[in-house]
């Protein structure tokens, strides 16, 4: 099982195809993916999508892997495995919160981070395929209760650079810890 968390809609991957190549180096047989529920398509920048997309084009070509989205209740609308255009989707679990995802200034994981990085419902793999705020704190948080955490190193869109998890890695492309 994977969890893969990366470049939201903010940052968006500069070329999402050699995101997923990256990934698929490391991902080896996975018969579960995990992911926060990110459209697959942005709307404000098609050419420059986040990890939802990365998500959908690794599980439209590997028709054996289930894939799990963890969204927002209400934000899950368009998740529906129902519809036709979401048939790479296999399981969506809604929840109620304030937030999107991450770590609160607590330390406890909230929002999806609460479950697809909860060690009692999920075991596996976290990669990170670069990221921004959100995937960082999630990266740190997932070290500190021992998840095996694999980086791939993915140039985002915006404003260049790698995003903010790419501070807790050194420079090297991909990486495991």
């Amino acid at each position: 099982m994977a969890v893969i968390v990366g470049h939201g809609s903010r940052n968006q991957y500069k070329d999402v195809n050699k995101a997923k190549a990256d990934l698929e180096d490391r991902l080896g047989d996975v018969d579960l993916i995990v992911w926060g529920g990110d459209e697959p398509d942005s709307p404000d920048s098609p050419e420059s999508p986040g990890v939802g997309q990365l998500v959908k084009l690794i599980a439209s070509e590997n028709k054996n892997v289930c894939v799990c989205a963890v969204a927002r209740k209400g934000w899950a609308d368009w998740l529906s495995p129902q519809s036709p255009q979401n048939s790479w989707v296999t399981h969506v679990l809604t929840y109620e919160a304030d937030s999107w995802g991450g770590v609160s200034t607590g330390g406890e994981a909230v929002g999806g981070t609460a479950f697809y990085c909860d060690k009692a419902c999920v075991t596996g793999k976290l990669f990170a395929v670069g990221g921004g705020e959100i995937a960082k704190q999630e990266v740190a948080y997932c070290r500190r209760e021992g998840w095996h955490v694999e980086y791939v190193r993915a140039e985002c869109a915006s404003g260049g650079g790698y995003g903010e998890v790419d501070g807790l890695f050194d420079s090297r492309p991909s990486l495991t810890t």
